[in-house]
């Protein structure tokens, strides 16, 4: 039977959370030599705390009262066999610091991964939050959020309406940036084939971050911000996009556009590529029109009669080629 009644619980526990001086950690290294069941439950512990991923978080807990529960649970079962006692020492740990990992960073319990591999994707959260996602793109979520904050992250494209929350700030891992809000509608835009990360809002106010240098912008209606990975540098502008949400809407706006830019458009909320024949000139031309919900095809039927060019689409639909 192993004896734990001598063991300096004390030293043990000052030890793992870094809180002895250097003679103290020395005085302790010299006791557990003449108890080496001590050594073997420190070792123990030290593997347990050093498998925690934040554990410089966890040196805020108050380990005098947490070594007390450690020490009356080994003295209750002193008798078991030592392989029971370094079990209820990890359980004991685990309790006293789950309630502050649980679901505190995501990857850890219940996250969902939706992704957007055939269309646009639809999800409500458990907190009311709407998110439409783009094709391409992928959203992380828990089932249940923290006491504190709802934290999701985005890689790609995705349109939010965020239910509101005052005492608990939604915030979205995207990239390079972070996007802080309370309750708003606005749209992200993080896809790798983008030079910029750009977020626009449309309703409410928004506080956007740049991870690396921390500079922040803060955006209400109307206004947006721009992300250059190349620089490092968050920057603010006013909103000139009609369509920046068009993809999720399928409603455009084109207001004296010039017909590369319409071209353009059409290819993001499309998904396709346009090439445009030698034989086709855009120059100065430009378009004013609306269309709400309508096909692609509708549309470039629409565009090509105005302008008397002709287009083909392959089979699939996601090449068009513009020509006389």
């Amino acid at each position: 039977m192993e004896d734990y009644t001598n063991i300096n619980w004390d030293s043990i526990a000052k030890g793992v959370a870094g809180e002895l001086s250097p003679e103290e950690l020395l005085q302790m290294q010299n006791e557990l030599k003449d108890a080496p069941e001590a050594e073997n439950i420190m070792k123990e512990i030290n593997d347990i705390w050093d498998a925690v991923e934040y554990a410089d978080e966890l040196k805020e807990i108050n380990t005098d009262a947490a070594w007390i529960a450690v020490k009356e649970d080994i003295s209750r079962r002193s008798r078991w066999r030592k392989k029971r006692t370094f079990i209820s020492i990890a359980a004991t740990l685990v309790l006293l610091l789950g309630s502050y990992l649980t679901l505190h960073y995501l990857g850890f319990y219940g996250t969902e991964t939706l992704v957007a591999n055939n269309g646009i994707a639809n999800v409500e959260l458990i907190d009311g939050t709407k998110v439409d996602l783009n094709i391409g793109s992928e959203l992380k979520y828990p089932q249940a959020f923290d006491e504190n904050e709802r934290r999701i992250q985005l890689k790609g494209e995705a349109f939010f309406k965020v239910a509101r929350d005052e005492n608990k700030p939604f915030v979205i891992e995207a990239g390079d940036i972070e996007i802080k809000v309370l309750g708003t509608s606005f749209n992200v835009n993080t896809y790798k084939r983008a030079k910029n990360s750009i977020v626009i809002v449309e309703i409410g106010k928004v506080l956007v971050t740049a991870i690396e240098s921390r500079d922040t912008v803060e955006l209400t209606v109307g206004e947006m911000a721009v992300f250059n990975p190349q620089t490092g540098k968050l920057e603010f502008a006013k909103n000139k996009n009609l369509n920046y949400n068009s993809w999720a809407t399928r409603q455009l706006e084109f207001n004296k556009s010039s017909l590369d830019e319409v071209f353009k458009v059409l290819e993001d909320v499309y998904h396709v590529g346009i090439d445009i024949d030698s034989s086709v000139h855009l120059d100065e031309k430009v378009l004013t029109a609306s269309f709400n919900n309508h096909s692609l095809e509708h549309i470039l039927k629409s565009v090509c009669l105005t302008f008397n060019y002709n287009f083909t689409l392959n089979a699939d639909k996601t090449q068009v080629l513009i020509k006389k």
